[in-house]
C-alpha cells in the first residue's frame, strides 16, 4: 500500500516537473520570470510562486466536479490574457519592497486560470483511486520546477550584477519584461481569433 502510494506520488511529481520544463509551458515559465524580475527578495518570490501553485491546485480540484465544464478555447484565451495582464501590472510596479496582498490574490486567480488548462486531461488524471497522491504529487512537481526556474534566474542576476552596472541590470529586466509581454500579446491575439472568428 505504502509503496503504491509512494510510486504514484513520485510518478506524478515527475509529470508535474516535466509539464513546466517544456516549451509548451511558456505561460508558466513567463509567470515565474515576471515574478522574479519584478520583486526584490527571494522570500517574496517564493510567496508569489506558492500563491500561483495554490490557485493551480484549486482549479484542478474544481475540475473534478461534474458540473464544471469550460470550453478549452476560452481557457487558453484566459491563460494567455493572464500573462499579458500580469506583465502590464508589473510595468507600473517595478521592484516592490513589500508584497501587496492584492498581488498575492491576483496570482491565486491567475493560477486557477492556468490550472483550467488541464480540462481535457482531468479524466486521465483523476479517474483513478489514488486521487490525493496524484493531486499532491503533480502540484508539488509543478511547485519545485517553478522554484528551480526562479533559482536559476536569481543566480543569473547575481552573476550579472557582478559584471554589470545597476543600470544595465535594470535594462536587462525591462528587456525581459518587454519580450514576455510581446509573446503574451501574440498568443492572446491568436487565441482571440481562434475563439471569436
Amino acid at each position: 500500500m505504502f509503496n503504491n502510494t509512494f510510486n504514484t506520488l513520485y510518478f506524478w511529481f515527475e509529470t508535474g516537473c516535466q509539464h513546466i520544463f517544456n516549451l509548451s509551458a511558456w505561460d508558466h515559465i513567463s509567470m515565474v520570470l515576471l515574478m522574479v524580475i519584478s520583486t526584490q527578495g527571494i522570500k517574496n518570490v517564493l510567496i508569489q510562486i506558492s500563491a500561483f501553485t495554490i490557485g493551480h491546485c484549486i482549479s484542478l480540484l474544481l475540475l473534478t466536479l461534474p458540473q464544471w465544464h469550460v470550453a478549452s478555447q476560452i481557457v487558453e484565451l484566459a491563460i494567455t490574457s493572464s500573462v499579458l495582464i500580469y506583465s502590464g501590472l508589473i510595468f507600473k510596479s517595478f521592484h516592490l519592497k513589500h508584497l501587496q496582498p492584492m498581488r498575492y490574490f491576483s496570482l491565486i486567480i491567475f493560477g486557477m486560470l492556468h490550472g483550467l488548462g488541464f480540462i481535457k486531461q482531468t479524466e486521465l488524471f483523476f479517474a483513478q483511486e489514488s486521487f490525493w497522491p496524484i493531486l499532491i504529487g503533480f502540484n508539488f512537481g509543478i511547485e519545485c520546477a517553478q522554484l528551480g526556474i526562479a533559482l536559476f534566474v536569481f543566480v543569473f542576476y547575481l552573476f550579472l550584477s557582478l559584471l554589470c552596472s545597476p543600470l544595465i541590470l535594470k535594462q536587462t529586466q525591462k528587456t525581459m519584461l518587454l519580450c514576455i509581454t510581446a509573446i503574451a500579446l501574440y498568443f492572446t491575439v491568436v487565441q482571440f481569433f481562434s475563439v471569436f472568428l
